[in-house]
């Protein structure tokens, strides 16, 4: 972990932890932060000007569209015009279900489109997936200096 790292500066900051299904919106001096996402969809959106972040934990974006929907209105509503928006996706495969698989495929493109549509471009977009069948991802975003970590682990077999 490097010196400064958000995990490292935590303790001097708010935290809120963002629960599955929903999201929340931090200031200056907070700390947006959640856990577990595995095939869940993760999404942080940081407005440099404003030092505000929003932090997303989606289980399936495209079957609850509404909560995505009003986390970006409050992206829209708590950003400046000319604000250079920031944006991190997070997320894991988990399993070989090809079904399973190909749902999770359709929800995180459709967060990435919905980011594309707030106008979040591909230079202000970082996009990570754990290609790990069993693994876990969890995030955090200092609203203070716009830096958005991504912990990632493998569970391990415990079946010995």
């Amino acid at each position: 972990m490097s010196p400064g790292s958000t995990h490292e500066v935590a303790s001097f900051y708010e935290s809120i932890e963002v629960q599955m299904d929903s999201w929340d919106i931090g200031k200056e001096g907070q700390l947006l932060a959640t856990s577990g996402l595995g095939t869940c969809t993760g999404v942080a959106i940081y407005d440099p000007l404003t030092h505000t972040g929003h932090m997303a934990h989606l289980a399936s974006p495209l079957a609850d569209r509404d909560l995505m929907e009003a986390m970006l209105e409050s992206v829209r509503q708590n950003s400046t015009t000319e604000s250079q928006l920031k944006a991190w996706v997070r997320g894991c495969s988990e399993g070989e279900d090809e079904d399973l698989l190909a749902d999770v495929a359709a929800d995180r493109n459709y967060v990435l489109d919905s980011l594309g549509e707030l106008g979040i471009l591909d230079d202000s977009l970082d996009v990570n997936w754990l290609e790990s069948p069993e693994g876990s991802v969890d995030m955090a975003l200092n609203c203070s200096s716009g830096v958005c970590e991504t912990i990632t682990e493998d569970y391990l077999d415990d079946t010995n």
